[in-house]
């Protein structure tokens, strides 16, 4: 007998269409459990939980579900009798619903509207917010190659590189092996990275020079020159920072255009009369 009216349960639930609890209830509705004056109807379970589950599986997890309910029932209905408080529970509640409708309606408004940072806003949330962007720990403007130890005719090559001479060997290096050559463009590097990275000494930090080579590993072959050092607590120059400087100069954009929007929404509904505010 049970397992009929669980069948007729789950085929009627996956026979239903939505999964909108928001719905009155209607007269073909099942009423599956009740706690006092607080009732859980079929329409109640959200749809997606069974769309892919097997006929034997959805039984189990309706009387799952009814019984979790019942559960948590019992106990909110224990701390309606129990609790004092109860006023100030509900206005948190509300708030706390107040603030996800109003999140989930600004992401849909962000999504519906062109919201966009030119040089300018990167260049004034810069100058307004430059504490963001201080070096945490010491950095090195430099240029270097990272080659194999085997190599032949590393003196010519860093004699090229020093005199800024084409070679047909760097080139092609270079173009293979991006991310271990960096000669045209000085690159900023952590302390940390070119200690631990690079294994340059402390020594040799402080020493500001024309190319030299080190041999980091029994393998590998660095020719760096060290440009320039930024300390620990120095603001970072906007071009370094520029990928996160982005990120943070768009979120505020959004957040002024949020609170423009906010302002004309309010400013529609005085003028439309839709509130009245007995202390103004």
């Amino acid at each position: 007998m049970y397992k009929f009216f669980y069948s007729l349960i789950v085929l009627s639930f996956l026979a239903c269409n939505t999964n909108d609890t928001s719905k009155k209830i209607d007269k073909n509705d099942v009423l599956l459990a009740k706690v006092d004056n607080e009732q859980l109807y079929l329409s109640d379970i959200p749809l997606f939980q069974l769309n892919n589950l097997e006929f034997e599986d959805s039984v189990s997890f309706l009387k799952a579900y009814v019984q979790n309910w019942i559960k948590e029932e019992v106990i909110v209905q224990k701390a309606k009798e129990n609790i004092t408080n109860i006023s100030t529970i509900n206005r948190k509640a509300k708030q706390f619903k107040n603030d996800l409708l109003r999140a989930a309606y600004e992401k849909k408004v962000l999504e519906s509207a062109t919201v966009e940072i030119s040089l300018k806003d990167l260049e004034n949330y810069y100058k307004a917010h430059k504490e963001y962007f201080v070096f945490e720990e010491n950095y090195y403007e430099l240029q270097y190659i990272l080659l194999p130890k085997n190599t032949s005719g590393i003196k010519q090559i860093r004699k090229n590189i020093s005199e800024n001479k084409p070679s047909a060997f760097i080139t092609s290096y270079c173009n293979n092996n991006p991310e271990k050559c960096h000669l045209n463009k000085s690159v900023l590097k952590k302390e940390s990275f070119v200690l631990n990275n690079l294994k340059l000494s402390k020594s040799a930090l402080a020493k500001k020079s024309s190319y030299r080579y080190f041999y980091p590993t029994e393998n590998t072959v660095l020719i760096y020159k060290i440009n320039s050092k930024k300390n620990k607590g120095d603001i970072a120059p906007l071009e370094i920072v520029e990928k996160e400087l982005s990120l943070m100069a768009l979120e505020n954009k959004k957040q002024e255009f949020l609170q423009d929007f906010e302002e004309k929404t309010f400013q529609k509904a005085k003028n439309d009369k839709i509130f009245e505010n007995y202390i103004n």
